[in-house]
């Protein structure tokens, strides 16, 4: 295995080489999050898989709001994948923390033959 150091807007990641991409209490953050998922979906091989893991919190409001909180929707994390070439795949049992918060598992695939969006 060999690190890669990123940038907000490109994982640095090699085309279309990757099995699979984790994404735990991260996508909040990402303030250029188009750009990072088209960059997830190019580095992933037909098929591949992309699970984020993150804080929930209710839809409703900008994202501004959410990245301040730390936390983020599931059904926008969703509709950003969707709108980046992924294919839903279903939400595993959350990750319960500690202190009872519960992050939403969710697992994406790379649509086979499918561009981005």
């Amino acid at each position: 295995m060999i690190p890669v150091l990123g940038v907000e807007n490109d994982p640095h990641l090699p085309d279309g080489q990757v099995d699979a991409i984790l994404v735990v209490n991260s996508c909040h953050e990402m303030r250029a999050c188009t750009a990072m998922l088209r960059s997830f979906h190019q580095a992933l091989k037909s098929g591949g898989r992309l699970v984020i893991i993150e804080p929930e919190a209710k839809p409703g409001r900008p994202r501004a709001g959410y990245q301040k909180e730390q936390v983020i929707p599931p059904e926008l994390v969703k509709e950003d994948a969707a709108r980046n070439g992924f294919r839903f795949l279903g939400r595993h049992a959350d990750v319960v923390t500690p202190d009872q918060h519960r992050w939403p598992f969710l697992v994406f695939e790379k649509a086979r033959g499918k561009g981005v969006h």
